[in-house]
This record gives C-alpha cells, structure tokens and sequence, in this order.
C-alpha cells in the first residue's frame, strides 16, 4: 500500500516567533517551578558573579574598571569577561526597574536572558535559512530550541556569556551562508565579518567559529573567481573594522596593547586589518590577473599566511591558549575539574553514548542522508551537493571532533549541524512532492520527522541537564560530621544563611574563606568580602586557600589566614560543597582536621539560629592585626 505526500502547506512568519516565544515560556516555566535549579537561585556561579559585576557598573560608572574589587580581598580580582553582556543586562533590566525597583528587575532579567537570546537565535536560522514560508521553518524553531547542548548554554536562571556566544555563532554562520550566496550582494559579506567579531569581543572563544566562517567564504572565494574574492575581502574588512572597534570600546588606551590571550585586544584588531590588507592585495592582483583555481589558492596563500605569521610573530599571546599561563598547579587542583571543560565523551558510558545524548542530530543526519542514497531516483536532491552545504556538515563535524576535548564545543556543533538537516529535510520533501508515491512508513516517518526529533530532544535532555551543574552524588568528598540518630536535616542553602548573616553586624565587610563555586553567591547576596572564585585570573586567591586547607597543618594555615586577613571560614554542610578544599587534600592538612572535629583554639564557633544548626557551617578566626593592602594580580 502506497500514499503520496502532499504539497506543504505555506505558514506564515509570524508561526515562527509565535513558536520561539512558546519555547521561551516553557524555559521561563521550569526556571519558576524550579525544575533544575532551586527556585529562587541562579543555576551556576557565574550568573552571580555577572550580576554582581554589572551592578557595581551600574553603581560605579566604571566602564573600564573589570576588578571585582570584594573578591579575592583585600587586593580585588581582575575578570577576563567584556561588556557586551554587562550592556543587555542593563537595557533589559532598565525598563523593568520602574515597576519593581533596580535589584529585582536585574534579577528576574537575568533569569529570562538566556533562553530570550536562545529563542532570538532560532527565529535568526529559521529566517536566515530561508525557511519562514515553509512549516520546516517551525520545526527549525522547535529543533533549536530544544538542543541539548544549546539549552544548556541557555537555560534559564543562567545570565552568562555563552548564551550570547550562541545567538552570535548563528548569526556568523547564516551571514557567512548568505555571503557564499551568489545571488546575495558582496557588500553583504562585510556583516558576516562584523557578526564574527561581536562573537570575539563577547569571548575570544569564539575565534574558531569566526574562523570556520571566514574560511567558508574564502575557499568561495578560490573555487569562483574574482566576483566571490570579492566578498572574502569584504568578511575580513567587516572583521577587521569589528575588532578595532571592540578594542577601542572595551579598554581605555593604556590597556588597548594588554597582551592576555584571553581577552579581545590590540593584538586580535592588528590580526584582522593585516589578513584584510593581504586580502585585499590578492583581490586586486586576481582582477589584473584572471588566475585560475590553483593560482587564487597560491595567491590566498601568499597573501594572507605572511601576514597572519608577523602578526603572531609581533604578538605571541595571538595563538596561545587562553589558560596556557596559569600554573600546573592550578590547573590540576581545579581546572580540570570543571565541567564545561571537559571531554564530551567523559559526560556518558560508554562514551559513544554522548553523540545520542548531546548530538543527535549527527547521527539522525547520517541517517537520512543513507535513506535518501538507498532512495536515490525519488530523493537525490535532497543530498548535498554545494561548498555552501559541505562547508555546513564539514562544521559540525570538526566541532563534534573538538567537543572531544571540551564540551563547551558541543553548542557549535549543533548550530553547524542543524542547518544541513534541516535542509536536508526540505529538499527530501520537495523532490518527492510530484514524484513517485511512497510507501507509507517513510510517509509518515517523513511527516512526523520534526515531531519525534522535537520529543528526542527533550527526551535525552532530561536525564542530563543538571550533570554539568554539580559533582554526581557519588563524588568522593569526606564525611561531614556525624549527626546525632534521628537529627539529620536538609542542607541549608546559602540564599538561608545569608539571610541570617546580613543582620549581623560583625560580618559587614568582613572577608570569609568560602569554598570556590560559593564565592560569587557570598558577593551577591551579602556584604562580605571573599578569597576564592572560580575565574582563573584569581590565581593568588584559588592556590592560597586550596594550599591552606588541603596542604597545610593548622598553625600553617593561621599565618596565611592572618596575612589576608580572614575574619570567618563557613560553607554548607552539604555533599560536594567543599569538594575545591579536598582534591589532593593531606590526611593532616588544615580542613580534614576541621572535618573530624580537630578544632583549633584559635577558631571559635559562631553561635547559629536554630534553622541553621547542622546546615552550615561558620568559624571566626582569632588573628592580631588587620591585613595589609595588595595589588591585583594579573598575570604571572
């Protein structure tokens, strides 16, 4: 038995915002009910950290002041992150505040920011790609929005860069497609360039993706001739023009010539105008000249790689790692321990699994593009066939390769990935409309593909949306002391204790030793100072109190304690809580004693209300003198 696929139906634009801004209240809803994250509470420290930084701008007017000066007390902690965020927060909040006051209309925009910028970044593919007159225009909403990866990076309760990062990686990639477009303006080609220097301002993470990007429309360039060359120097113009602005936005001239790899910086600005320039001599040379394909490759090659080498040569930070300078130390204690950082196969056993759970659309694309080569006398148009979508797979693949070796790269490679099929999926339809019937399996299958896709999504999201949030409960962490039978209580959440703390006199402005993910909640919603963050230009604050409570014998750890100046030591009495304090952790350092009941004389227990008693845990230090004031460190 056999059935014939009817023509689509045209749906109207307006379905697509319609179905990003239903995606977006499901985020909103589960952020409010509190599925994932506590309600109340952002989902990960660095929401907090923004927060706090972005109201000091608003308090401050600070716009090149990134020291966090309440961090990594007394000397403060210089940030690695731009304003490009700082900036959204604000215009978004502004508006809000005249209805409920600065503080709340910050928070409630923080918590709806990300999945708004995911919701923007679906309708933007969907346009982009052409597909707002088909329905796999709504599929292309719904598929975006329920990316595993991608809702990660955009969850709700999670005011954070990457979800700006998303929203400019989708904008660079369907800019680029249109620059690579014959029947699209060249002129068009300067705003891929300006997309992808956005994306590098936010965070020089994303130069691989302008990278990809502008590797895209050059070989473009090399395969076409002249009038393609054409828009490869318009994308490294737009880039160029991008970087310098950032640059002359983001630092006050004195740091323009900063030199960390892990900030957009002079060194970036003077990459693009120097791949610009060379771009722009070989375009001229191949207007004179008429070379073929090989020629244009060598003269792409002459040209921009000289210039690129010198430039990397004047600027070594321009190629190096972003965390290449921190200490061995560090970066065994705790940066390997973070959880957006690590291999994507270390997040599923076995580790093939991973593909299913966070790339789906991989193997479902693979799949499809079987069916169609088994199919190929009904279904060959809807392989692929253009640079312009091999230069889409061949994106997701090499950052499915690199998720690999970070998983913050899975987002990427599902941006990369979802275009293809979703083209894939269009083409497939439109070859067999006036064609052969087919049976009526791959009928159906063909009209609900979205459908199941769309549930896939939410289906293997699920089960793993908070494995990256916090340490499994089977993390080996020491016992907390033992409770007497029958007295155990939940842990207290640190939005209680600070309630409590912030009626207390002695805490104003008192610096507190806290465990590492807890600081930025400890600035957010008290008024106290702290040592440790988890941001790795906070070197000196993250190796000094790992190696004063995991390394060193009390009466060690008291001189460095009263060398910062540290008034109170407290953290929840949770599992995993204090997890930075016993990676490596000698049986006879400072905090294991702690944890057995080995009390020094010198740390008196603070007296708690009876809601915390058992649920945190605080200590004030007895030292002699106040501390002594320091400089931000920056750099080794």
């Amino acid at each position: 038995m056999t059935q014939s696929i009817s023509p689509a139906r045209n749906t109207r634009p307006e379905y697509a915002l319609l179905l990003a801004l239903l995606g977006l209240g499901l985020h909103l809803l589960a952020a409010a009910a509190g599925l994932g994250t506590p309600r109340g509470e952002l989902s990960d420290p660095d929401g907090y950290m923004r927060l706090v930084r972005t109201a000091q701008l608003v308090e401050t007017g600070g716009w090149f002041d990134d020291t966090i000066q309440r961090s990594n007390a007394p000397d403060g902690e210089s940030l690695h992150w731009t304003r490009p965020l700082d900036v959204l927060l604000i215009a978004g909040a502004a508006p809000l505040a005249v209805f409920t006051g600065w503080e709340r209309a910050l928070w409630l925009w923080g918590v709806a920011l990300s999945p708004v910028l995911l919701a923007a970044a679906a309708v933007v593919l969907a346009l982009g790609l052409g597909l707002r007159r088909e329905e796999h225009g709504l599929l292309a909403v719904l598929l975006v929005m329920c990316q595993p990866a991608l809702m990660q990076m955009c969850a709700a309760a999670r005011p954070d860069h990457h979800s700006l990062l998303v929203f400019c990686a989708v904008l660079t990639a369907v800019l680029a497609r249109r620059a690579m477009l014959p029947r699209f303006p060249a002129g068009q080609a300067f705003f891929a360039g300006l997309a992808g220097a956005c994306g590098v301002w936010v965070s020089v993470e994303f130069l691989p993706v302008a990278a990809w990007a502008g590797a895209g429309v050059a070989a473009c360039g090399i395969l076409r001739g002249t009038a393609a060359m054409d828009r490869t120097r318009h994308m490294a113009w737009g880039a160029a023009a991008g970087l310098a602005a950032a640059v002359l936005i983001e630092h006050p001239p004195s740091r323009w010539n900063h030199g960390l790899p892990d900030q957009i910086g002079l060194h970036h600005a003077a990459a693009a105008l120097a791949a610009g320039a060379a771009l722009e001599a070989a375009f001229r040379v191949q207007q004179r000249l008429g070379l073929e394909r090989a020629g244009r490759l060598l003269l792409h090659a002459s040209a921009a790689l000289p210039a690129l080498a010198v430039t990397a040569w004047a600027w070594p930070s321009l190629v190096e790692e972003p965390f290449g300078y921190l200490p061995a130390e560090l970066r065994r204690n705790w940066l390997d321990h973070v959880g957006d950082l690590q291999p994507l196969g270390s997040l599923a056993d076995p580790p093939v699994m991973a593909l299913f759970i966070w790339l789906f659309p991989l193997p479902l694309l693979g799949g499809w593009a079987l069916a169609c080569a088994l199919r190929s006398h009904q279904a060959g148009a809807a392989l692929p066939r253009s640079l312009v979508s091999w230069w889409w797979i061949t994106g997701g693949l090499a950052f499915t390769i690199l998720a690999w070796t970070c998983f913050r790269w899975t987002a990427y490679a599902q941006v990369f990935l979802l275009a293809p099929l979703l083209l894939a999926a269009l083409r497939f339809r439109r070859a067999c409309r006036p064609g052969p019937s087919l049976p009526v399996l791959p009928a159906v299958l063909l009209r609900t593909s979205g459908t199941l896709l769309f549930a896939c999504g939410f289906l293997a999201f699920t089960p793993w949306s908070t494995m990256l949030k916090k340490p499994p409960e089977s993390a080996a962490v020491p016992a907390q002391p033992a409770a007497e039978p029958g007295a155990f209580r939940p842990p207290a959440r640190l939005a209680e204790a600070a309630t409590w703390v912030n009626t207390r006199p002695e805490w104003d402005n008192a610096i507190v030793l806290a465990p590492l993910d807890d600081g930025p909640e400890w600035l957010y919603r008290t008024r106290v100072r702290v040592i440790a963050s988890p941001y790795h230009r906070n070197i000196r604050g993250i190796l000094d109190s790992h190696q004063a409570m995991a390394r060193q014998t009390p009466e060690e750890a008291k001189a460095w304690l009263d060398e910062r100046g540290v008034d109170f030591i407290a953290w929840q009495a949770r599992p995993g809580a204090d997890q930075f304090w016993t990676v490596g952790a000698s049986p006879d350092a400072f905090f294991p004693r702690l944890l057995r009941g080995e009390i020094p004389p010198w740390l008196e227990p603070v007296p708690l209300p009876p809601q915390l008693e058992g649920r945190f845990h605080a200590w004030r230090v007895q030292r002699p003198s106040p501390p002594t004031s320091g400089t931000v460190y920056l750099r080794p």
